[in-house]
C-alpha cells in the first residue's frame, strides 16, 4: 500500500518546540561575525531572557556558540540568508519636531530589525501623497506607513494599497481599511489644555483675552478632538474663558503658515 505524504497541518505536530526556539536565537544573528548580548538576542527572538540564556548555553555546550566575554556571543552556524522585508514610509513633511521623532523611531526600528526602509515626503500635498504611494506600490515593497494628513486622500490612499495586496498602517489620519496608529486626541488635548491654563494663572493672573486654535481641518475630525480637548482642559483651569474669546485659524498643519 502507497504511503500519502504528510500533510502541513499533520507535520506540524511533529514540531520540537525546544529545538524551534533554538533556532529562532540562532537566526537573530544575521551574519558569522556579529557578536551580540544577551539583551539583543531577547529583543530579536522575542523570546523572554530566562529561556534565551538557557538556550546560549545549551548552544555553547553543543558548540553552536561561541562565548567572547561577559555577556557578548558569537554563532558558530552561517546564518541563513532571508529575503529582507521591505517598508514604505511616506511621512507627513521633515520640518515638524514631532514627525521627525516619529521618522527617527521608524528608521531606529527599522535597522534594529534589519529591514530595508524606502523613505517618501509628502510635503503636505495630496497629490504627493497619492504618487509616493503609486511609487512604493512599484517597489513592490512588503508593508506601508502612511503619515500624510489630507483625510479626503485617505480612501484613495488605502485602496491603492489594498488593491496591490499590500499592508497599509496609518499615522494620525485615519484611513480606511488600515491599521491606525495615534493617541487619543481629546485627552492629549485636554492634558495640554490644562498645562496651558496653569501657565496662563501662574504668568498672567489668569487674565487671558484670547485663545487661538491653530487648526488643521483638512485633516478631519479625528485629529481636530485634540483642539476640542485643549479647549475643556483651558475651561477647567480657567472657568473665566468663554467661548467668545476661542479663534480658530487653519494653520495648515506647518509652523511657516501657523
Amino acid at each position: 500500500m502507497k504511503r500519502k505524504p504528510f500533510e502541513r497541518r499533520n507535520r506540524r505536530s511533529y514540531v520540537v518546540e525546544a529545538v524551534a526556539r533554538a533556532c529562532t536565537v540562532l537566526h537573530a544573528f544575521r551574519d558569522d561575525q556579529e557578536i551580540l548580548r544577551l539583551r539583543d538576542l531577547v529583543t530579536r527572538s522575542r523570546l523572554n531572557k530566562t529561556t534565551v540564556f538557557r538556550i546560549l548555553c545549551t548552544l555553547e555546550a553543543a558548540g553552536l556558540i561561541e562565548v567572547l566575554g561577559p555577556d557578548r556571543y558569537r554563532t558558530r552556524v552561517k546564518p541563513v540568508k532571508r529575503r529582507q522585508i521591505r517598508l514604505a514610509y511616506a511621512s507627513q513633511m521633515q520640518s515638524n519636531l514631532f514627525v521627525q521623532d516619529v521618522t527617527e523611531g521608524i528608521r531606529r526600528s527599522a535597522a534594529e530589525e534589519g529591514i530595508d526602509i524606502l523613505e517618501f515626503n509628502n510635503e503636505c500635498s495630496p497629490k504627493v501623497a497619492i504618487r509616493n504611494a503609486k511609487q512604493a506600490i512599484e517597489a513592490g515593497v512588503d508593508l506601508a506607513i502612511e503619515y500624510q494628513i489630507h483625510e479626503h486622500v485617505a480612501p484613495v490612499i488605502s485602496s491603492m494599497f489594498h488593491e496591490a495586496r499590500i499592508p497599509l498602517i496609518a499615522i494620525t489620519v485615519p484611513h480606511p481599511g488600515a491599521v491606525f496608529y495615534g493617541p487619543n486626541g481629546y485627552e492629549v488635548g485636554r492634558t495640554a489644555g490644562r498645562v496651558l491654563g496653569r501657565w496662563a494663572k501662574q504668568n498672567w493672573t489668569g487674565a487671558v483675552d484670547q485663545v487661538l486654535l491653530l487648526e488643521v481641518p483638512a485633516s478631519g475630525p479625528l485629529p481636530h478632538s485634540r483642539l476640542s480637548g485643549v479647549v475643556t482642559g483651558i475651561q477647567e483651569v480657567l472657568e473665566s474663558v468663554t467661548e467668545s474669546q476661542i479663534r480658530h485659524l487653519d494653520g495648515r498643519g506647518q509652523f511657516g503658515p501657523s
